[in-house]
């Protein structure tokens, strides 16, 4: 598609690639992303349980989530 593109006159440099995402595999990713969080927040739930403190800035690293003191 591209190349048919160029030859109508679009200026696309020739190292620019394009492609669709796999649905099977952007799942994949997501559901690896998801237990991974999950078993993070385990963790950091069985720590703070067990007396210890978690630095929040860590926390919000790994999860992507906004922490607010209690």
């Amino acid at each position: 598609m591209l190349p048919k593109l160029r030859k109508l006159g679009f200026h696309i440099p020739q190292d620019i690639r394009y492609g669709y995402p796999n649905n099977s595999e952007l799942n994949e990713i997501t559901e690896v992303d998801s237990k991974r969080k999950s078993d993070f927040a385990n963790l950091v739930e069985t720590l703070s349980r067990a007396g210890f403190t978690v630095d929040e800035k860590f926390v919000e690293e790994q999860t992507g989530v906004k922490m607010k003191g209690r």
